[in-house]
């Protein structure tokens, strides 16, 4: 892919990121985002590539860790036309091919046991959805106008993807502006959380407004290190 056509690419994906934005979602974009890409490829897999002999083949190298197998059946859930055979066939490959209960050796006595940093399938799909997606935020940072659209947007950035483009950002223009527009959001969030904790005081007689209502859910997302 030439500069060119990677401009262009970068362009298009900018647009549903900003659609979010536009939507008053009060979350981490990023995080929703690489969320999305993850339960897209879930979809897509259950429902038309089961017999794909290199799907299969990198889900019985690669498995599938807790956080993602909760996402599966999470996706079976909500999508109960895509059946259980799909999820069959994969989870029989696995058990089928698996051979680590074959190698596990007991850990020699005060050695500590070597720490497990394998990465299942549907994490490397989210590692790659991150970088593209810290890419495209981060260029849209550079641009007056559309960082005025996210500076006006209910979206908070989580601390860890604040980071991220922080790092990308970082020698440029506009770091400290973006800096700036993500503590004003995080202070804010801290108004409504203060104000929504002394309003439970058997004095106040004021209604709780919706951000101080909403704020801790927002908090939340914004901290999250998913």
């Amino acid at each position: 892919m030439n500069f060119m056509e990677k401009d262009v690419k970068l362009k298009i994906e900018e647009i549903p990121l900003f659609e979010l934005m536009e939507s008053n979602f009060s979350g981490c974009p990023i995080c929703y985002f690489n969320f999305e890409s993850v339960r897209k490829t879930i979809f897509s897999i259950l429902y038309e590539s089961v017999n794909d002999p290199e799907i299969r083949a990198r889900l019985r190298e690669d498995g599938f860790c807790h956080k993602h197998a909760r996402l599966i059946f999470q996706v079976l859930e909500e999508s109960p036309d895509l059946g259980l055979l799909g999820i069959s066939i994969i989870l029989k490959d696995l058990l089928d091919s698996a051979t680590e209960l074959n190698t596990i050796k007991r850990p020699s006595r005060g050695k500590k046991e070597r720490e497990h940093s394998h990465e299942c399938y549907f994490c490397k799909i989210e590692k790659d959805a991150n970088k593209r997606h810290i890419s495209v935020f981060a260029r849209t940072m550079t641009d007056h106008s559309k960082r005025t659209i996210f500076e006006r947007s209910e979206s908070v950035l989580c601390f860890y993807h604040t980071a991220e483009i922080a790092n990308v950002l970082s020698g440029t223009p506009v770091f400290e502006e973006f800096l700036r527009i993500q503590e004003e959001k995080l202070r804010m969030l801290s108004l409504h959380l203060e104000s929504f904790i002394a309003k439970h005081d058997y004095r106040n007689t004021l209604p709780f407004t919706s951000d101080e209502a909403s704020a801790w859910k927002k908090h939340w997302r914004s901290s999250r290190k998913e």
